[in-house]
């Protein structure tokens, strides 16, 4: 035993406490405080954290999520709010033992400004190469869509609408729109044909664009009339082999394979003037 340098009391010897007893190690020992920079949307009460956004999360829930490793019982829990910094003091024995500061900046997240002012960064625009799509086939896109982003909950904000010619569909982030496309590439053949708009710029001055796609689904059915070149020609017959061609001025017959004839479709040597193909097939 040692004498406590600072009170003089009888104390075990410990390098890590510079051999200062208990009570004066307590009495000397700096709170530990640890810092954290978060955004608040001031409409849906949303985080922003470490550069993500936490949707499903308020600012409660993510300040409970910082002493969720305090058990209940043998530390208690202080919340000092203020409008730019809350501070969450964790707390045993009347003594403070570890601090949160949390700084707070305010500003508007991306699906509520979405919500604002109606504009997505990623639209796509379904139709039928050769024709508008019936009320039927409308739905049933649309169902598509809702299936195909079902798993992204509340990752991103969307919405779709029915027309005269199709299905538009605005969606809020990149994943959700190549899922969905994926979703429809898995379904059909299709031409797409992408656009660029510049829409805005950033608070960092990068410069933001809509992306288009236009989803143009290519059906082989007898009876479609399709122009290849100069000439037109009737679908005579569509088999496992390829769809068989007839001029409908020489009246000669000529046979290509599905997936050539769809790719001088997505070239631009061929397209579809009449379409008597569904795309329901169950």
């Amino acid at each position: 035993m040692i004498r406590c340098p600072r009170c003089g009391r009888l104390t075990p010897p410990n390098l890590g406490t510079r051999n200062l007893c208990s009570i004066c190690y307590s009495e000397t020992r700096v709170t530990p405080v640890q810092t954290r920079r978060v955004e608040v949307c001031s409409s849906c009460n949303s985080v922003r954290a470490q550069g993500v956004w936490l949707f499903s999360t308020v600012l409660d829930d993510y300040l409970e999520g910082l002493v969720a490793g305090y058990p209940t019982g043998e530390f208690g829990i202080v919340h000092k709010k203020g409008k730019r910094k809350t501070a969450v003091e964790v707390v045993t024995g009347g003594k403070v033992v570890n601090v949160f500061d949390v700084y707070l900046s305010h500003t508007i997240c991306p699906r509520c400004l979405i919500h604002k002012n109606r504009s997505y960064p990623y639209e796509i625009k379904v139709r039928i190469e050769g024709r508008a799509l019936s009320r039927r086939e409308v739905v049933y896109i649309s169902q598509l869509i809702q299936e195909s982003l079902r798993d992204e909950g509340q990752k991103l904000v969307y919405e779709y609408t029915e027309n005269k010619d199709g299905v538009d569909l605005s969606v809020s982030t990149k994943k959700g729109f190549n899922t969905v496309l994926n979703h429809l590439r898995r379904k059909f053949r299709a031409k797409e044909v992408s656009s660029y708009k510049l829409v805005g710029e950033a608070h960092d001055k990068r410069r933001l664009f809509r992306t288009t796609v236009s989803y143009r689904i290519i059906l082989f059915e007898k009876g479609n009339v399709m122009r290849l070149g100069q000439s037109l020609f009737e679908v005579d017959s569509v088999g496992k082999s390829g769809v068989k061609l007839r001029d409908m001025k020489t009246h000669a017959t000529t046979r290509l394979e599905k997936h050539k004839l769809a790719e001088m479709i997505r070239r631009g040597e061929a397209e579809t003037v009449l379409q008597n193909g569904q795309i329901i097939t169950r």
